[in-house]
């Protein structure tokens, strides 16, 4: 049938407001189970307190200001916001360039700045939005502790605990480096076997702690050299993983009206085409009732995919000749924000042999496009008010990773 493209201002905003519906149970807020899909290297976030207070992360500053109120209060800037440091059963203080707990019955001075046994207190330390598509793989912290203490500490993914340990060096346990001045020790937790993470909890069970970031008396960390700050590493995820010939669906029964299968067909790693790799591709996707999200990421590489794309309850309309007039597809293969393009008909239709997909050019694509559709139908479902709904079906050819828009 034929269809008349129209132009349609993209719903990137409503993409940017998205927190990955399509995430893995393994991977989604508030839920675990599976593995998650690891790629690239991890990096370090560092959390440094006195002079200056901030945290840093790839280029990037968090800034930590603090104000007076009998003692000092802590506000984390959000923007970018790499993590969020938490007071579990009060206010988040810092006395001496050491986070603590600043609990109802504190007065101003060194309770504000320590973690107390005494009063059930806890501080944790979660990854923030700035690294939604990473999660902590090891810590190397520096914790200054009081009063023979002992810290429980527990590392959850997505609510859930998935590892815990206990630390009490001060109890002659030999389970942390010696102090270099009787009271400030560093806390590793970097295990064999990989444990993966977005927050760690930090609770006294008897005595005090600060969560400190190298202002006195602390050794180097070993997660990145040279400075003693905290340290958390992290590790980028990914929703799955692809290669030449598999499928993936990218569905969620929280939108179930929009349905995409994706195919990958053929790899380029810089030295021809490949109809027959080995190699996989990572990829993000996102999706809404009116766009999805199909991003695949391997350094130095391009690919050749096709996406069939069923959206049902779409509104739609004819001219006076019976011509469809509703049908509506974008696509952009830039960052957020960049401009979309009207999603064009394919100059042929694929033939899926392994041969046309290993050619240089395959000759789909219109002049400067990287998608284009090779077949689109339109089918009545029902009405409403007066309206006529039904379901589209789209057959689309595009490389990497276009974001398409239909409504």
């Amino acid at each position: 049938m034929n269809g008349r493209i129209q132009t349609r201002v993209a719903m990137l905003a409503a993409l940017l407001a998205v927190t990955a519906v399509l995430i893995p149970a393994g991977l989604a807020l508030g839920s675990h189970g599976g593995d998650p899909v690891l790629g690239g290297d991890p990096s370090v976030v560092l959390l440094t307190l006195g002079r200056p207070d901030e945290v840093t992360w790839d280029g990037d500053t968090q800034t930590i200001s603090t104000r007076n109120n009998d003692c000092l209060v802590v506000d984390f800037a959000d923007i970018p916001e790499i993590l969020v440091v938490s007071a579990i059963g009060g206010q988040l203080g810092q006395v001496k360039d050491g986070l603590g707990v600043k609990s109802p019955g504190d007065g101003s001075g060194e309770p504000c700045g320590r973690v107390e046994a005494d009063d059930d207190e806890a501080i944790s330390v979660a990854l923030g939005s700035h690294l939604d598509d990473y999660l902590m793989s090891a810590i190397d912290v520096d914790l200054e502790l009081k009063f023979n203490a002992v810290v429980e500490i527990s590392f959850s993914h997505g609510g859930i605990e998935v590892a815990s340990d206990e630390f009490s060096p001060m109890a002659g346990s030999d389970d942390g480096p010696d102090s270099s001045d009787g009271d400030n020790f560093r806390y590793v937790f970097d295990p064999e076997d990989p444990v993966y993470f977005d927050e760690v909890e930090f609770r006294p069970t008897a005595g005090a702690l600060s969560l400190e970031g190298g202002a006195d008396g602390t050794e180097n960390g070993t997660l990145e050299t040279g400075n003693n700050s905290s340290q958390f590493e992290v590790t980028p995820v990914f929703d799955g993983q692809i290669t030449c010939g598999d499928q993936v669906a990218i569905e969620d029964e929280v939108v179930d009206e929009v349905v995409g299968l994706v195919t990958m067909h053929a790899l380029n790693l810089g030295d021809g085409w490949d109809a027959a790799c080995i190699d996989l591709k990572n990829y993000n996707e996102e999706i809404t009732s009116s766009s999805l999200l199909f991003a695949p990421t391997l350094a130095n590489s391009q690919a050749r995919y096709t996406l069939e794309l069923t959206v049902e309850d779409q509104p739609i309309t004819t001219d006076g000749e019976g011509q469809v007039t509703s049908l509506l597809m974008e696509y952009n293969d830039g960052a957020f924000g960049s401009s979309d393009t009207p999603l064009m008909p394919c100059l042929g239709q694929p033939t899926f042999s392994a041969a046309f997909f290993e050619q240089v050019d395959t000759g789909l694509l219109p002049d400067g496009e990287f998608a284009c559709y090779y077949d689109v139908s339109v089918t009545p479902i029902g009405e409403v008010g007066g309206d006529v709904f039904g379901t589209e079906v789209w057959s689309i050819y595009f490389e990497d990773d276009p974001k398409f828009s239909f409504g």
